[in-house]
């Protein structure tokens, strides 16, 4: 059967699926061996199977009708492969004992017993007028027998097969490691029925949004929901990338695949199983893979030159003899000594270990290898990296612009001063504002709120609600018209407002178009703020941005104290757009982060957009190109380094195709390689990039993510 595990092989679906109209995507898996084929809800999947049946593969159903998933079959090491290789040793033995008479008979059984599956998948990959690995020795493996280099032909068919199952070993072994950090999330819970007494296990799919569930004492959480009763630390290593426990108490949020440690949670489910966390990031680096990075595409393309270049340079040198005899025959001898025909067998040989070469497999494998890998080990540091793309242009990030509120900031504000200026009293100023605020997400309607809780304040009745984008909301609360927003927008009312000197977030209240009173807000900076923009510089970054909505003298002591480059105030979301995209002109390789509460907008604009902390909005995680599960600036720094290693290996494993290639293609030149060693260093070039790609698989945290300085960290 043929293997998945390069765009030659992919050839061969695309051609037998070309037929069909309504395919929509393929998304190659070249580690997993298997690919995803997205098509048409019109198109029948069972056809799309049968197609695919035809060329070798296994095809089977994936969550529904409009995806089907193909998997390459599992080698093992047959009988006629053992047989084989027993008819090789026995030609050599004889080889070796002057029976050379006896060679061609056993060589020629070892090629046939090897060499039938290879020839079934060559007349597959012909009759789809493709060009693969099996096709190109196969036609190598008959050249070398009918030049009378029967142990080189046996040898070659031989160890090609050997190498597919040692190949797939090594692949399914970093698969695996791979797989083993994304099951996070156990397949079963113990469910708390209707009596609340009695636990039922059941698999997760099964469980819906409101039941309960009890997690025990060292299980994992099987899927996102709320803590309604009891009390446990929970590490959450696995979602966020953060070592150190949690302690959970009920009103608490649980993600699932994380870790409970000690007491028993009764836990309501908030998610259902295909849209929990696990479920998510799997989801997400499956899909990532499709987004391939600039260092793959390029290789992809010079594999699809490669190819047919060596391919045309083996024909030109099987038939140079001819020519040379034919045009210029005193000029033979150049080309070797004896007769025509020894010549012509001499640069025939060569041309058949050309074709082994032409193969570009262990090229092209070299890059996809090591990008999935680097993904899989953002994801353990709880980055979610949305394609190849992103993760390989981190590493040449030299501009990152932030926005103020939950991301430079904790994003907690809480009310410090409530002052009136018309009829209200205090309670009835927050009181009335809270009602209306309720109604927004944004983290300063939620310090009012909080504010208003903690005073007991008399409830209003809210008849009408509406947020103005950038400056507040407005509505209608006991009969009457207010509005609670920036001053900003109170200008546009013609309402004069206070002294604006003071560094504050200012929320002013107006009923019936008449001033009452401000809120005045303050929010801590992040404790790693200042630690992760000096690491920034170090690692290159040329210049910080920050932009917020705030007014000036806001923005201007924040960044006083952070240290930021520049800052952009009094900024609208739309605001927020333009000026992404006019850094973005000025600089390609800048990089925009937010929590995503108002900023998601702006993360699409962005070259490469950072939504920061799980409270990010799921517009924002649509939107961003990188998701940092856990509100830590630092995250950023252990991406741009990950990029940088990754891209490192990506030149490695290029280096180490391509090398090994030119090595045998300059020793085939003088007819120093044969057909074994081109098949060898094919296994061993593809052996090596991928032993090298997994090797980002088994950095440490610590290799990445240097101490936060203590004055950086809140007391």
């Amino acid at each position: 059967m043929p293997d998945l595990d390069c765009p030659t092989e992919l050839g061969l679906i695309e051609a037998a699926l070309q037929p069909l109209t309504g395919i929509r995507q393929l998304r190659p898996d070249y580690l997993a061996r298997k690919l995803r084929i997205e098509h048409e809800p019109s198109l029948d999947a069972e056809l799309i199977c049968q197609t695919i049946q035809r060329t070798g593969f296994e095809a089977t159903l994936f969550q529904g009708h409009d995806q089907v998933e193909v998997e390459a079959p599992r080698r093992a090491i047959r009988v006629d492969l053992w047989i084989a290789t027993a008819l090789l040793l026995i030609a050599m033995l004889f080889a070796l004992v002057n029976l050379s008479h006896l060679v061609p008979a056993f060589a020629i059984a070892a090629v046939v017993l090897a060499g039938i599956p290879v020839a079934k998948n060559a007349w597959r990959a012909v009759c789809l007028r493709q060009l693969d690995m099996n096709a190109l020795l196969t036609v190598a493996s008959i050249g070398a027998v009918l030049t009378g280099e029967w142990l080189e032909a046996a040898t070659g068919m031989v160890l090609f097969r050997f190498s597919l199952v040692i190949d797939e070993a090594s692949k399914r072994k970093a698969n695996d490691s791979i797989r083993a950090l994304m099951n996070l999330a156990p397949a079963t819970a113990h469910r708390l029925e209707s009596d609340r007494q009695t636990l039922t296990v059941v698999p997760v799919e099964l469980l819906e949004v409101g039941q309960i569930i009890r997690v025990l004492p060292g299980e994992r959480v099987p899927i996102d929901g709320k803590v309604i009763a009891g009390q446990s630390s929970v590490n959450e290593a696995t979602i966020t990338g953060e070592s150190m426990p949690v302690n959970k108490e009920p009103g608490e949020n649980l993600y699932g695949g994380s870790l409970n440690q000690e007491g028993s949670l009764d836990v309501e489910v908030r998610k259902s199983a295909t849209d929990s966390t696990p479920a998510r990031i799997s989801r997400l680096i499956a899909d990532a893979q499709a987004n391939r990075s600039p260092t793959e595409r390029f290789v992809d393309r010079f594999a699809q030159v490669y190819t047919p270049a060596v391919i045309a340079f083996a024909v030109a040198l099987s038939l140079l003899p001819w020519l040379v005899s034919a045009i210029a025959p005193q000029y033979l001898s150049m080309l070797g000594d004896g007769s025509f025909s020894e010549v012509w067998r001499a640069w025939f040989r060569r041309a058949l270990v050309m074709l082994v070469i032409a193969c570009p497999c262990a090229l092209v494998l070299s890059t996809p290898i090591t990008v999935v890998c680097g993904l899989y080990q953002a994801s353990r540091r709880g980055i979610l990296v949305k394609g190849g793309e992103f993760l390989e242009l981190m590493g040449r990030v030299r501009r990152i612009a932030l926005d103020k509120t939950g991301t430079l900031t904790v994003g907690n504000p809480k009310v410090v001063r409530v002052e009136v200026c018309g009829d209200l009293s205090v309670e009835e100023l927050l009181g009335q504002a809270a009602a209306l605020e309720q109604h927004s997400e944004h983290p300063l309607a939620r310090a009012i709120v909080e504010a208003a809780e903690a005073a007991t304040t008399t409830t209003a009745v809210v008849e009408s609600f509406e947020v103005l984008r950038g400056y507040g909301v407005r509505g209608k609360v006991n009969q009457l018209e207010m509005v609670v927003a920036s001053g900003n927008y109170l200008q546009t009312l013609g309402v004069e407002t206070v002294d604006d000197g003071d560094a504050v977030t200012r929320a002013y209240v107006v009923q019936q178009g008449r001033l009452q009173g401000y809120i005045e807000m303050s929010d801590e900076l992040r404790p790693d703020a200042v630690a992760a923009i000096e690491e920034w510089r170090s690692l290159g970054v040329e210049q910080t941005v920050m932009l917020t909505g705030d007014r000036e003298s806001v923005a201007r002591r924040v960044a006083q104290e952070l240290g930021v480059d520049r800052f952009l105030a009094e900024l609208l979301p739309d605001d927020k757009i333009v000026r992404v995209r006019e850094l973005t002109g000025q600089h390609k390789d800048l990089v925009m982060v937010g929590d995503g509460v108002n900023d998601a907008p702006a993360l699409a604009a962005a070259p490469i957009g950072i939504a920061l902390g799980t409270a990010a909005s799921d517009t924002a995680l649509e939107t961003s190109d990188v998701v940092i599960m856990q509100p830590l600036l630092t995250r950023i720094s252990d991406l741009i380094r990950l990029s940088r290693q990754t891209r490192a290996i990506l030149i490695q494993n290029i280096s180490i195709a391509l090398g090994v290639k030119l090595v045998v293609l300059g020793l085939a030149a003088v007819d120093y390689a044969t057909m074994w060693m081109a098949v060898g260093a094919d296994v061993g070039a593809s052996f090596l990039v991928i032993a090298n790609g997994t090797r980002l698989l088994k950095v440490k945290q610590e290799s990445m993510e240097p101490p936060i300085p203590q004055e950086a960290v809140a007391p």
